[in-house]
């Protein structure tokens, strides 16, 4: 059978009448592997993230229309913002390490220029604001005699990496250690720079906070609480971390430890 050219027009036509209709209804779905990405990138929360993981859920994700819809909770995380200047004074080049310690942007702008009928892409625009973290810091920097020094100054404060490394915290006293020294500190070592947290330290019984300073080293890394008096022979005490997240605005999951002091003889 051989459709005349009508024909051809009135099928191509109703074809094209019928696909004009889809539009309006015609949803796309598809989904990914895991959680990872799309908790990095702050879509949903850690938590949710945790339960899909453990639920082996696959995201689904809707393209409607022709569009993606940001909601209000796409919000970009946190970060940290790094480089390293060269100086040279009295003839005596040195590095600069410098970090930005707390810095939100904004989705970027695109730059284009019009011309006749054509749009030409020609850059884009990134706005960020600079914050105070926790410790009421806005920037950290450190001379250095060489160019690796400085790099490495650097990559450790933003813990530079191809993949958000896990959090992750062990402590001394470990949990259920017994025979502490009367006179010892409570050490937090946390796998990633920590931009903000809280730490704690009772006695176990009483549940009475134990007067203590608590101190970062330069890593950010490793968290210190030294008791202003030595602790109490035979004691149970609580060393508590809430409210603790990174660099990388990943929280940790709220951490209770016990440990039992020695008779002190």
């Amino acid at each position: 059978y051989k459709c005349s050219e009508e024909e051809i027009k009135r099928k191509v036509e109703e074809a094209a009448r019928i696909l004009t209709d889809l539009r309006k209804t015609a949803r796309i779905f598809f989904t990914v592997g895991s959680f990872d990405y799309i908790q990095h990138g702050g879509r949903v929360g850690k938590m949710t993230g945790l339960a899909g993981a453990l639920l082996n859920v696959k995201p689904l994700i809707t393209l409607q229309d022709g569009e993606i819809i940001a909601k209000a909770d796409d919000n970009p995380p946190y970060c940290r913002v790094g480089w390293v200047e060269s100086r040279i004074l009295n003839n005596v080049r040195s590095y600069v390490g410098q970090v930005y310690m707390r810095v939100k942007y904004s989705p970027p702008g695109k730059d284009l220029q019009t011309k006749g009928q054509s749009i030409t892409f020609t850059g884009a625009t990134l706005n960020g604001t600079i914050m105070l973290n926790a410790d009421r810091e806005y920037e950290r920097h450190k001379d250095f005699a060489t160019l690796n020094e400085a790099i490495a100054y650097i990559d450790n404060l933003l813990n530079m990496g191809g993949e958000i490394p896990e959090l992750t915290v062990t402590t001394v006293p470990a949990n259920d250690a017994t025979g502490v020294a009367l006179d010892a500190d409570v050490v937090a070592t946390f796998s990633n720079v920590i931009d903000h947290g809280s730490a704690a330290l009772f006695d176990a019984t009483t549940y009475n906070p134990v007067a203590a300073t608590s101190s970062f080293d330069s890593t950010k890394k490793i968290l210190t609480v030294s008791p202003e008096e030595n602790l109490t022979a035979s004691t149970k005490y609580l060393f508590v971390l809430t409210g603790v997240v990174d660099a990388y605005n990943q929280a940790l999951e709220d951490k209770a430890i016990t440990f039992t002091t020695g008779t002190g003889g």
